[in-house]
């Protein structure tokens, strides 16, 4: 076996962008070393779209092995939207039945390429529009490694009914986003379910939002009301996060942009901006808003004391590190 593998390490040498010669590589030394060695391919998404479904199947379990028993893989589908596609796993996080999507890794642009642009989109919107927050749509080149986020955003039933009777919360229904949620009380209840849940950081959401496309929304360069509820189609108020399930962007991430905003990690300090108060970076835009603040690029602030109407959030996940 070790001389199969030191042959094939010359190959890969003589020949590195030869995606069979690597898989063979990857299989043979996980027979030696494990199967966490095959989580290598995660790390870019355009090399994980060139592996073949055998082979990928063989990284979900490795990373579904290392997740242990807190997590179940569930299913695994290719997702399409804007001339990309992706085949993403499905995770079941046993304990309060939310569904995340093991999405590869990989380097992207965040922000607008073209400000003007995107200010004069939203002008069209809106007439008197200022600059607002499109300074800090800068365009910057960002690196995110593999990892687990919400298909959906957390929903009511998923929060807790206790939840809601504790805090005299008003209960919309099981499969509502929750809102009204403070970034400060996401923080306790994330602590409290435990198996490493975390809110994304500002720019893995976007990479996650984005999923590989580079237009102004997921899906286009226009708003499509198939994928979003905002202010024109939403009559300001929130949808069942399974309604727009036929619709998911090419990571399989539903609701992305509108319904409810969502809380990320960072504070808005981190960005490095004129702002001097103690703001969190939301993200998506929402039912009262309109499409230009349902941008992919789009950055919104709140105090973490907010529990305002129409914010959300999506559970994310670290993998386990490699031993």
């Amino acid at each position: 076996m070790a001389d199969r593998i030191q042959e094939l390490d010359r190959q890969l040498q003589s020949d590195p962008g030869n995606q069979e010669i690597k898989q063979e590589w990857l299989i043979e030394r996980s027979r030696v070393e494990g199967p966490l060695v095959l989580r290598a391919v995660l790390a870019d998404r355009l090399e994980w779209n060139q592996c073949s479904p055998g082979f990928q199947d063989l990284v979900i379990k490795g990373v579904e092995q290392q997740l242990g028993p807190a997590f179940s893989w569930v299913r695994t589908e290719i997702y399409s939207c804007n001339q990309v596609s992706h085949r993403i796993a499905t995770f079941c996080h046993l304990k309060t039945k939310m569904e995340l999507n093991l999405i590869p890794g990989g380097s992207y642009m965040q922000g607008s390429r073209d400000l003007e642009a995107e200010l004069e989109f939203a002008r069209r919107l809106c007439p008197i529009r200022g600059m607002d927050f499109f300074e800090l749509e800068i365009s910057r080149s960002m690196t995110v490694e593999p990892m687990l986020i919400g298909r959906f955003p957390v929903t009511f039933a998923q929060w807790g009914k206790a939840q809601r009777k504790r805090r005299g919360q008003e209960w919309k229904g099981h499969s509502f986003p929750i809102e009204k949620v403070t970034w400060e009380r996401v923080q306790a209840w994330l602590t409290k379910i435990g198996d490493g849940l975390r809110l994304p950081w500002a720019h893995e959401w976007e990479y996650a939002c984005r999923a590989g496309t580079e237009t102004r929304f997921f899906w286009g360069q226009e708003m499509d009301p198939l994928y979003c509820w905002y202010y024109d189609n939403s009559g300001e108020e929130t949808h069942r996060v399974t309604e727009h399930e036929d619709y998911p962007n090419a990571f399989g991430l539903v609701d992305m942009l509108g319904n409810v905003s969502e809380w990320c990690q960072d504070a808005y300090q981190d960005w490095e901006t004129w702002y001097a108060d103690d703001y969190q970076i939301v993200r998506g835009g929402n039912v009262s808003r309109d499409a230009a603040f349902c941008r992919c690029a789009n950055i919104g602030i709140a105090y973490p004391t907010n529990n305002a109407g129409h914010i959300g959030f999506r559970a994310a996940l670290t993998l386990p590190e490699i031993s």
